[in-house]
């Protein structure tokens, strides 16, 4: 079979997915382990399980249970089954969640996704490599599909062309929907509105060097059990004021308890990013799959600290986290998995 992933893990799929898989991709799973035995390659992205939590939205989307990641596109967009419509599982939608904003329903079902994608027909907004690139991927799935589709004896080109993305809910308006949810949760929340006050008071921008005052300071955060550190980004990382990072560390570290509390079992970020505006008004970024980016006690800010996980924090101090906050199986990440045993 051609190579038609840079990376295959469909393990990873069923432990993120937040629901049962639609019975299609679950056989679609097992199919490509079967005939491919886990090889990677290019140039379709990811055969990957995600998560979206913080994906766009400004103080925390949590819609990991909304959606089952399955493909991550090399810009980072995301392919998934959406959850959250008036449909059995099997006929729920395939949607784009795009990196750059990019929002829509790709099939309406997990079948009519893998028919296009087998056909050759376009999946607007994304841009598929040419056909014969993903060859003979695309001719091996097709005769898969018509072995494992409801409609056998129909041309799977008619199939596809049957599909009837109209029927489902508005995509974009849902996550609007849910932005402004965030939104109001956030205005209600003690650590968030701490977080713009103590922003407000914090910032002196004569003694953080600030040129252009007119926009905005981003701060980078990095937390790992008692670990933790601060810098500014912009025109490269730059170290802040000890008294700084000691201000800001109790605020940040509330507001890390708050997110953490959201949802049981995911347990808390270890990088984060806030923005504060020149009005006062901050915002806070995470996320909770990926390593902190920690400056590995030699200046080198920047580095992730799975590269060299014992440098700076070891195994301990991520244990110790875990006990604070508690990850369940889904959200423990491969990273975080192999600190823990490897200490």
């Amino acid at each position: 079979m051609g190579r038609a992933f840079a990376t295959f893990d469909p393990a990873s799929v069923r432990v993120r997915a937040p629901r049962p898989l639609p019975a299609i991709l679950d056989r679609f799973l097992d199919w490509l382990v079967e005939v491919d035995g886990g090889q990677a390659g290019q140039p379709f992205g990811s055969l990957d399980g995600d998560w979206i939590d913080d994906f766009w939205i400004d103080y925390g989307s949590d819609l990991s249970d909304y959606v089952t990641v399955f493909l991550v596109l090399g810009d980072g967009s995301r392919i998934a089954v959406w959850h959250d419509v008036d449909a059995d599982l099997d006929r729920r939608p395939v949607v784009l969640i795009g990196s750059e904003g990019q929002l829509g329903v790709l099939g309406a079902t997990t079948a009519h996704f893998l028919m296009k994608l087998a056909t050759g027909r376009e999946l607007d907004p994304i841009d598929l490599p040419p056909p014969h690139e993903l060859e003979p991927f695309r001719s091996q799935l097709g005769a898969w599909l018509r072995k494992n589709t409801d409609d056998v004896g129909r041309p799977l080109d008619e199939l596809a062309a049957s599909d009837a993305r109209g029927g489902h809910s508005d995509l974009n308006k849902w996550f609007e929907q849910k932005a402004a949810a965030a939104r109001a949760r956030a205005r209600a929340d003690p650590a968030v509105n701490e977080l713009h006050r103590r922003f407000d008071t914090l910032v002196d921008e004569e003694k953080l060097g600030v040129v252009q005052p007119w926009r905005p300071l981003t701060f980078a955060v990095a937390c790992v059990g008692q670990h933790f550190e601060s810098w500014r980004r912009g025109e490269g990382p730059r170290p802040l004021p000890a008294g700084f990072v000691a201000e800001l560390e109790p605020v940040a570290r509330d507001y890390r308890r708050s997110r953490a509390l959201t949802v049981p079992g995911r347990g808390a970020w270890f990088g984060a990013t806030f923005r504060r505006y020149p009005d006062g008004w901050a915002t806070p970024a995470c996320t909770f799959d990926l390593p902190p980016r920690l400056s590995g006690g030699d200046g080198a800010v920047g580095t992730p600290v799975a590269q060299r996980p014992t440098r700076v924090v070891g195994a301990a101090a991520y244990r110790e986290d875990l006990e604070a906050f508690p990850r369940s199986p889904r959200w423990m990440p491969d990273w975080l998995v192999e600190i823990i045993r490897s200490g």
